[in-house]
């Protein structure tokens, strides 16, 4: 992956800036959201990040076409920042993936399934939607 006209030292330093904040962010949601949840040990704040970045970068996904279907260079920049960067450290694959163990470790199967169900379903369902509201709103304002 080209990082424009950014040097390597500099686009890793962009984004390690821009993921730094997104795992703070998603760590201050971890400890939020257990207090406000039902306490049955329901990784809920995994599905809040995963799902909320999804609409980020599936907003982000359409101006960068839209700026390159106008002839326009996206911004690397912005994209290494926003997106590989700072949305990258929000969500959690990974994360996610132990939480789905743990719940399989501890006999909570059907809650498995349902947990990875409902993050990928989501995550690709709000990207998609994201992605599809940008441009009715883009070509409402013009």
């Amino acid at each position: 992956m080209s990082s424009g006209g950014l040097g390597p030292v500099v686009a890793t330093a962009v984004v390690a800036m821009g993921g730094g904040v997104g795992a703070a962010v998603r760590y201050w949601i971890a400890r939020v959201v257990p207090a406000m949840t039902d306490g049955h040990g329901m990784p809920w704040a995994t599905l809040i990040v995963n799902t909320a970045g999804s609409a980020a970068i599936g907003v982000a996904l359409h101006f960068a076409a839209s700026a390159e279907r106008g002839g326009h260079e996206s911004s690397e920049f912005l994209r290494l920042l926003l997106v590989t960067g700072l949305l990258g450290g929000l969500t959690t694959f990974s994360a996610l993936s132990g939480e789905i163990v743990e719940l399989v470790r501890h006999e909570r199967v059907g809650a498995a399934i349902f947990v990875a169900g409902l993050n990928l379903g989501l995550g690709v369902g709000v990207c998609g939607l994201a992605y599809w509201i940008s441009g009715v709103i883009t070509r409402a304002i013009g």
